[in-house]
C-alpha cells in the first residue's frame, strides 16, 4: 500500500514595484499636484505673453543707454514693435522665450507650492494680513531660487548682448563679470516681487470672496476668475513698477559700481526724472495683469482634474 502525499503550493505575491508604490504616493501629494499645476501654467503663459516682456525690457534697456528726458517718446510701445518686427521678423517678438521658460517653470512651480505648504499650515479663517504674508514668503522663495535666469533673460531679451546660447550667456557672465553678477539686482527684485505677490494675493481673495457671495458656486467660472485675477494685477503692477525698472538697469550693466540699488534709482532719476521710473509701465500691466489672471484660470482648471473638489489649494500664480 503506496502512501499519498499531499502537496502545498505556497504562492508568494511579488514585491509591489517603484510604479505602484512610490509613483502614486508622490503624485497623490496635494503640494506636488500644486507644483504640476503651477509649471502647467508658468509654460502656458510664458509662450503666450514673451512679446509683452521683451518689449518691457527693451524699453527699460534703453535707460541703460541713457536715454534723455528729451527722447521719451522712444519709450512707447509702437516704435519699439516696429523696430523689432524689421530687425528681427516677428519671431524675434519671442525671443528670450527659453531663459524665460527656465525662470518661470519652476519658479511659479515653487511658487505654488509653498502657498499650498504655509496656507495648509495656517489653516481656514485667514485674515487679510495673513493671506498678504503668505504671498511675500512665498515669492521671496520663489525669486531667490530663479535669480540667476532672471539676470540671463533680461539680457537676452535686451538687445544689448549677444548670446548664442542659455549656457553660453551664464558661461559668459561668470566669466566676465564673476559669479556674483547672476545675483544682480536681489533687493530690487525683492522689493518688486514680493510686494506684488502680497498686494496680489490679498486682493484677490478679497475680490473673489466679493464674487463668490454674488454668486452660486455653480457659477464661479473661468471668466469670473479671470477677472478678479485682472484686477488685482493691475493694482500691484502699478505700485510696484519703479522697483522693476531699478531692477532692469542693474541687471543690464557691467558696472559694479552701478549695482548698487540708490545708484541706479539716482542715475534713473538725473536722466529722466519720475517718468523714469515707470519706463515699460503698459506692457508690463498688460502683461503681468494679463498673464496673471490667465495663470490663475488655468491653474484653476489643472486642480480640479488633479486635485477633484477636495484638497485644492487657493492662492494665483504670481509671474515676474
Amino acid at each position: 500500500m503506496s502512501a499519498s502525499r499531499t502537496e502545498t503550493i505556497v504562492v508568494v505575491d511579488a514585491k509591489p514595484t517603484l510604479r505602484e508604490t512610490v509613483i502614486p504616493t508622490v503624485l497623490g501629494s496635494m503640494a506636488v499636484r500644486s507644483f504640476l499645476a503651477g509649471t502647467l501654467t508658468g509654460v502656458c503663459s510664458t509662450f503666450l505673453f514673451q512679446p509683452l516682456d521683451l518689449v518691457k525690457t527693451r524699453i527699460q534697456s534703453q535707460l541703460v543707454a541713457g536715454v534723455p528726458q528729451s527722447a521719451i517718446t522712444s519709450f512707447k510701445v509702437i516704435p519699439i514693435v516696429t523696430q523689432i518686427l524689421r530687425q528681427e521678423n516677428i519671431f524675434g517678438l519671442w525671443r528670450g522665450t527659453v531663459p524665460s521658460l527656465f525662470r518661470t517653470v519652476p519658479g511659479v512651480g515653487i511658487y505654488f507650492t509653498s502657498i499650498h505648504i504655509m496656507q495648509e499650515m495656517a489653516g481656514p479663517g485667514r485674515t487679510s494680513t495673513e493671506t498678504m504674508l503668505i504671498g511675500v514668503a512665498s515669492r521671496v522663495m520663489a525669486s531667490l531660487s530663479v535669480l540667476p535666469f532672471t539676470v540671463i533673460k533680461a539680457r537676452y531679451e535686451s538687445g544689448l548682448f549677444q548670446y548664442s546660447s542659455v549656457f553660453g550667456a551664464f558661461k559668459s557672465t561668470v566669466m566676465t563679470e564673476g559669479f556674483r553678477s547672476l545675483y544682480s539686482g536681489i533687493i530690487p527684485t525683492l522689493l518688486r516681487d514680493a510686494p506684488f505677490s502680497g498686494i496680489y494675493l490679498m486682493f484677490y481673495e478679497m475680490l473673489k470672496s466679493r464674487i463668490k457671495s454674488h454668486l452660486p458656486e455653480s457659477n464661479w467660472t473661468p471668466v469670473t476668475h479671470f477677472s478678479a485675477g485682472l484686477a488685482a494685477g493691475l493694482l500691484a503692477s502699478i505700485v510696484t513698477h519703479p522697483f522693476d525698472v531699478i531692477k532692469t538697469q542693474i541687471q543690464l550693466t557691467s558696472d559694479p559700481r552701478q549695482r548698487r540699488l540708490l545708484t541706479s534709482a539716482r542715475s534713473i532719476w538725473a536722466r529722466n526724472g519720475m517718468r523714469g521710473y515707470f519706463a515699460g509701465l503698459f506692457p508690463r500691466i498688460a502683461r503681468r495683469t494679463l498673464m496673471t489672471a490667465t495663470s490663475w484660470t488655468v491653474y484653476e482648471q489643472a486642480k480640479q482634474r488633479l486635485f477633484g473638489n477636495s484638497g485644492a489649494t487657493s492662492g494665483p500664480p504670481i509671474v515676474s
